[in-house]
C-alpha cells in the first residue's frame, strides 16, 4: 500500500489559506471459499450436471445436453483488487477574531476500483462450459468502477451576542459514478447472459469481451444550521440542522437498475458540560434522523450483489457520555447510544412500515476504569472496562428475516495492568475475559432463501455463518517512547 498527504497552509491578508492533497493506492488479493453456492443450487434445483468434466461419453448425457461426468461443485473465488483514491481541498477562512466568519472551498475527489474475481472449481472443469482464457473458470468478474464527486462548500457564522453564535452553510456538489467490464459466464455455459451478452468483442484484461458499460450522474445541495450558546466557560449548548449523502451508483448487474444517493437529515440538541471544578464531564445529544431513499444491498441471483433505494426511515435516539474523576488518580468513564428506528416507506418486495432498520442494536453501552498511581520508581496503572452491544435485525425483507433469525446481545470484559518508566512501556492485559463468544454478523454464500430454505429430505438444514467476538486474548506488550 502507498499513501502519501501534503497539505500546504498560507495567508493572505487576513484570510487563512490551506491547500490539502492525499492520494492511496493498495493492492488485496484474496481466495475464499464458495463451496455453498454450486451444493445448495445442486440439491435444490439439480445443477449438477452443470457441473461436469470432458467425459465423453458421461454419466450425464442427455440431461443437460451435453455429455461428461459430475465434479465436485464447491467452488473458489480468487481475487484480486487494486484501489486508487486521490482527493483534493482548497479552503479560504476569514479572520477568527471577527464578529462575522466565513469559511468557502472547493473539494475533489477521484476514487478507482479495479476487481477481478475468478470463480472456479478445484477439479478439471469442461473445456466447452469454462469463461475463454480462464482455466476451470465458471464465472469472471473483471470491471472498474469508477467514482468521481466535485463539490463546492461555504458557511457563515456571526456571534449574535458574546455567548451565543448562528451558523449557516452550504455544500453543491456533483457526483459521477461508472462501471465498465466484463461479468458472467462463458458462452458455451450461458446462450444469454456474460460472454454471449457481450456487445464490444475485444478483449478487456483477463476477460474475453464487454458486456457492461453504465454510468450515473448526480448533483445537489446540502445544507446546515447551528444555534450554539456557551452558558459559561464550563456548559454550552447547542441546536443543529444538517443534511447529509452518500452517493448513487451502477450495479454490477446491468439489469438492475442504478440506486439513487440517499439523504439523511439530522435535527440534534446537543450539551458540552463541565462541573465540580472540571472533575466531572457530562456530553450528549437527543437526536431525530429521517432517511430518505435509504440503500440496502442484498444477494441477487447467480450470487451477485446488488443495491436498492428500499425506502425512508426514521431514526429517534440519544447518546451520552460521562468521565469523572472522584479521586486523584482514578478516572471512571461511561456512555451509551439508545436508538429507536423504523421503516416509514416500504419500495422493495416483502418490507413492512414499521419494521426495525438491521444492524443497528438499539442499545450500546460503554464503560471503563483506569486508576493510575506510583509503584516505587515506576508509573504504573490498573484498567477494566466492559462493553455491551444490543440484540439486532439482520435483514429488512420479512421471509429473509425470520430465515436468518437476529443477532443477540452480548457483553465483553477487558482488563489490563502496567508499568512505565522512562519511555520504556510494560503492560499485561487480558481482553474477553470470560471469551464470550458474541455474534457480530452473520451471513451466507448464496441466497438467503437458497441457503436457508425448507429441509429437502433429511439432508438440509440450511447453513449460515456467524462471525464471532474474538476469544478470550491474553498477552504482554513491551514498548519504547522516544
Amino acid at each position: 500500500m502507498d499513501q502519501g498527504a501534503l497539505t500546504i497552509e498560507g495567508t493572505v491578508s487576513n484570510f487563512d489559506i490551506v491547500f490539502s492533497a492525499s492520494q492511496l493506492s493498495r493492492d488485496v488479493e484474496s481466495n475464499q471459499d464458495y463451496s455453498d453456492y454450486g451444493y445448495f443450487y445442486d440439491i435444490l434445483l439439480g445443477y449438477g450436471c452443470y457441473f461436469v468434466d470432458n467425459t465423453t461419453p458421461g454419466a450425464c448425457d442427455g440431461i443437460t445436453g451435453a455429455p461428461g461426468d459430475p465434479i465436485n461443485p464447491g467452488q473458489q473465488v480468487g481475487g484480486r483488487d487494486h484501489y486508487d483514491r486521490s482527493t483534493y481541498e482548497f479552503r479560504v477562512t476569514s479572520p477568527a477574531n471577527s464578529r462575522l466568519r466565513a469559511i468557502a472551498g472547493l473539494f475533489y475527489q477521484l476514487a478507482e476500483h479495479e476487481d477481478h474475481q475468478r470463480y472456479y472449481f478445484s477439479e478439471d472443469f469442461r473445456d466447452a462450459y469454462e469463461v475463454p482464457g480462464q482455466e476451470d473458470t465458471i464465472w469472471l468478474t473483471e470491471q472498474q468502477r469508477t467514482d468521481e464527486e466535485t463539490a463546492i462548500f461555504g458557511e457563515l457564522a456571526f456571534d449574535i451576542t458574546e455567548s451565543l453564535t448562528a451558523t449557516v452553510g452550504v455544500r453543491s456538489f456533483r457526483t459521477e459514478n461508472s462501471l465498465y467490464g466484463f461479468f458472467g459466464y462463458g458462452a458455451g455455459f450461458s446462450s444469454g447472459t456474460g460472454e454471449a451478452a457481450c456487445f464490444l468483442a475485444t478483449p478487456y484484461r483477463e476477460a474475453p469481451c464487454v458486456n457492461l458499460d453504465a454510468s450515473t450522474e448526480e448533483e445537489g445541495q446540502l445544507y446546515r444550521a447551528n444555534l450554539e450558546w456557551n452558558i459559561d466557560e464550563d456548559r454550552m449548548v447547542y441546536l443543529t440542522y444538517s443534511e447529509g449523502f452518500r452517493p448513487g451508483g451502477v450495479n454490477r448487474n446491468s439489469a438492475v437498475p442504478p440506486y439513487e444517493a440517499d439523504f439523511l437529515d439530522n435535527y440534534e440538541f446537543g450539551w458540552k458540560t463541565d462541573w465540580a471544578d472540571g472533575r466531572l464531564r457530562f456530553n450528549g445529544a437527543i437526536f431525530h434522523e429521517v432517511w430518505n431513499s435509504f440503500q440496502f444491498s442484498t444477494l441477487g441471483t447467480s450470487g451477485l450483489t446488488y443495491i436498492q433505494n428500499a425506502g425512508d426511515a426514521e431514526i429517534d435516539g440519544i447518546e451520552t457520555d460521562i468521565t469523572w474523576a472522584p479521586i486523584r488518580g482514578l478516572m471512571i468513564t461511561a456512555g451509551g447510544t439508545y436508538i429507536d428506528s423504523q421503516l416509514t416507506s416500504a419500495d422493495i418486495p416483502d418490507t413492512l412500515v414499521g419494521t426495525p432498520l438491521p444492524v443497528a442494536p438499539d442499545l450500546k453501552l460503554d464503560f471503563t476504569g483506569r486508576y493510575e498511581f506510583q509503584l516505587g520508581n515506576w508509573d504504573a496503572f490498573l484498567q477494566g472496562g466492559a462493553s455491551y452491544v444490543g440484540d439486532r435485525s439482520i435483514d429488512i425483507r420479512q421471509t429473509e428475516a425470520e430465515l436468518i433469525g437476529s443477532l443477540p446481545d452480548y457483553w465483553t470484559v477487558d482488563i489490563a495492568a502496567g508499568i512505565e518508566r522512562n519511555g520504556l512501556r510494560i503492560s499485561l492485559f487480558v481482553d474477553n475475559v470470560f471469551d464470550e463468544r458474541g455474534i457480530a454478523g452473520r451471513y451466507t454464500e448464496c441466497l438467503l432463501t437458497t441457503c436457508l430454505a425448507a429441509p429437502v429430505g433429511d439432508s438440509l438444514d440450511g447453513v449460515y455463518y456467524d462471525v464471532v467476538t474474538r476469544p478470550m486474548t491474553a498477552g504482554i506488550r513491551i514498548g519504547r517512547r522516544y
